[in-house]
């Protein structure tokens, strides 16, 4: 847990930070959770019958001990790194940059400022919130198979909202980071306060480490484990930096994560029940 284990300020390597002690939740109440053991239980056994279920939803999500959404968990644990290091300092909300699809030609993109669209719609964002939100909604077409989709997911879809509380703010939030009624899913960036402008500055960061350190196993709550190391990003002042989706789940993510988590299990619950043909009580 000392300082001395982590590496930063390198010009050949890139920094490291050891994982302490205090970067990791307290998970007992959920790892201990009796429900959960069933259904871990019953997948393990019905994977011995047939080990290629493991390959497949909902059985992926509990194999091995595995638990829905718990790369969530770790997208916030991270994300209280971030927070905690100040490493999104080097950020700056003057070169945050999205794309806009160009009506010139048949496919291609505009760079955009994020600042310049926040003045343009008179979005302003104070201490305690404006009367209106800033929403960036990032529909996630690679998992579409329309050819047509294939450049889309850049390019967000940007709407301004009423928002004249908290409270509004935290149910849109949940709201616009739901699968659309076609079953699309989307992620969304909610811009209301200051605090949400710093929310994803460190959201960017966040995305960095996650794609440095090889998100197929980084995000499991059995790699995110003290003393490992993770590899860090070296943010250079100036550095024009891009919004996509990835960038809007880490955003959700980091504040509603405790929804979306339990969300994950619910619905890896259902869909198990319903692939074997019981109710989910009776797993």
């Amino acid at each position: 847990d000392e300082d001395t284990f982590d590496s930063f300020g390198n010009q050949l390597f890139r920094d490291g930070y050891r994982i302490r002690a205090e970067d990791t939740f307290d998970l007992s109440y959920l790892l201990k959770n009796r429900k959960l053991q069933s259904l871990q239980g019953h997948v393990k056994t019905l994977m011995a019958l047939n080990p290629a279920l493991g390959g497949r939803y909902p059985y992926d999500q509990f194999a091995n001990g595995g638990i829905p959404g718990e790369d969530i968990l770790v997208h916030r644990q991270i994300y209280e790194v971030v927070k905690r290091l100040g490493i999104d300092k080097n950020v700056k909300t003057g070169n945050l940059i999205y794309f806009q699809q160009d009506t010139n030609l048949d496919s291609g993109f505009k760079v955009r400022f994020l600042e310049k669209i926040l003045m343009g719609e008179k979005v302003r964002l104070t201490e305690d919130g404006g009367k209106k939100a800033l929403a960036l909604t990032y529909n996630l077409n690679r998992y579409s198979d329309n050819v047509g989709d294939i450049l889309k997911e850049p390019v967000p879809e940007i709407t301004v909202i009423d928002c004249p509380d908290k409270e509004t703010w935290g149910k849109k939030l949940q709201e616009l980071n739901q699968p659309t009624a076609d079953g699309l899913r989307r992620h969304t960036i909610l811009l209301w306060r200051k605090e949400d402008m710093e929310r994803l500055r460190r959201a960017i960061v966040l995305n960095k480490i996650i794609e440095l350190n090889d998100s197929s196993t980084i995000l499991s709550l059995k790699a995110f484990q003290r003393g490992r190391l993770l590899a860090m990003p070296s943010v250079k002042k100036g550095e024009i930096q891009l919004l996509d989706a990835d960038v809007a789940r880490c955003f959700y993510f980091s504040e509603q994560y405790y929804q979306a988590l339990h969300k994950a299990i619910e619905d890896a619950a259902d869909a198990l029940a319903k692939d074997l043909g019981i109710e989910t009580a009776s797993l």
